[in-house]
């Protein structure tokens, strides 16, 4: 079942993007980022953005998917 981003919860570990339910803390989708384990990530309310191994991603917050990076 799609979720609306606003109702999810974004964490960066382990060099991947997972999104949670905040209520039962199951997995809703994961996106693997290019290597180093310490991923940072940013949730505006409407753009989700991840910082990894001298990268910067702009995801989609529904689904996961990487919509463009900038190799810095």
């Amino acid at each position: 079942m799609a979720r609306e981003p606003r109702e999810l919860l974004f964490v960066g570990i382990k060099n991947v993007v997972v999104a949670l339910d905040p209520l039962s803390g199951s997995e809703v989708w994961r996106t693997k980022l290019k290597g180093g384990d310490f991923v940072t990530v940013l949730w505006d309310g409407r753009n989700l953005f991840a910082a990894n191994n001298g990268e910067v991603f702009r995801l989609d917050p529904a689904g996961g998917s990487i919509v463009w990076k900038n190799g810095m």
